[in-house]
């Protein structure tokens, strides 16, 4: 059985993206607004952060949300107004997401790449980034992308982060296909590919360092073709 299906990871994977900018802007703005040193802030973030990916809600999407590690900030610098708390975190994703966009960059040759891979198999989107999110990334890198791709899954659908199988028990079931005619492509091992190859699902690990056991491994976007072809 040939592969009908084929399953791409977001970010990494059809673009490059680097947050460390977005993020260092972010916690600028949040310093002066809440009169405190940059470094005190953004301790006080990533310590959060860290104990949510280490506790029982690590793959609870609404504990992961954004707003809510802002909320959880805030209230730490006693600013518990609510008029004040929206104003804040309002600003400070506006300056944070301002600074991811001007920051990604497609995947070279991608868009050429998925138009002719869309005349052969069925192309979906799973992503563990959030809908809206998700869709200003697309939009601002891959133009037409929606023309491109059947079915795009969120943590909004799964209910749960990466890694879990369910991003890809829903492609399964909406399309009615046998998991060997599936192919996932990521790049990570442990989020992307190892709970599609549990399912059964064929694998492709986009990435210049080796990890795991995946069907196949590129280094560049350029390679896929013939790789899906020969699996």
């Amino acid at each position: 059985m040939g592969i009908e299906v084929v399953i791409f990871d977001a970010d990494h994977t059809l673009y490059d993206i680097d947050t460390s900018y977005a993020y260092d802007d972010m916690f600028r703005y949040l310093a002066k607004a809440l009169r405190e040193e940059k470094s005190v802030i953004e301790r006080a973030w990533r310590e959060h952060v860290k104990n949510i990916l280490n506790s029982k809600d690590a793959r609870n999407p609404e504990k992961r949300r954004r707003e809510y590690s802002l909320y959880v900030l805030l209230g730490q610098f006693n600013i518990t107004d609510d008029r004040r708390v929206e104003e804040i975190t309002e600003n400070a994703l506006e300056i944070f997401w301002s600074g991811v966009l001007e920051s990604i960059t497609p995947k070279e040759g991608v868009m050429d790449i998925l138009k002719q891979l869309k005349d052969e198999f069925a192309l979906c989107i799973a992503s563990d980034e959030f809908l809206e999110f998700l869709e200003w990334k697309l939009d601002s890198t891959l133009p037409g992308w929606r023309d491109i791709f059947t079915l795009v899954i969120t943590p909004e659908q799964t209910g749960t982060m990466k890694p879990s199988r369910k991003y890809y028990s829903i492609v399964l079931k909406k399309f009615g296909v046998k998991p060997e005619s599936c192919v996932v492509v990521g790049d990570s091992w442990k989020r992307d590919l190892k709970p599609a190859m549990e399912l059964g699902l064929k694998t492709v690990l986009l990435s210049e360092k080796k990890e795991g056991k995946p069907d196949a491994m590129i280094e560049s976007f350029g390679e896929l073709q013939s790789v899906i072809k020969g699996l």
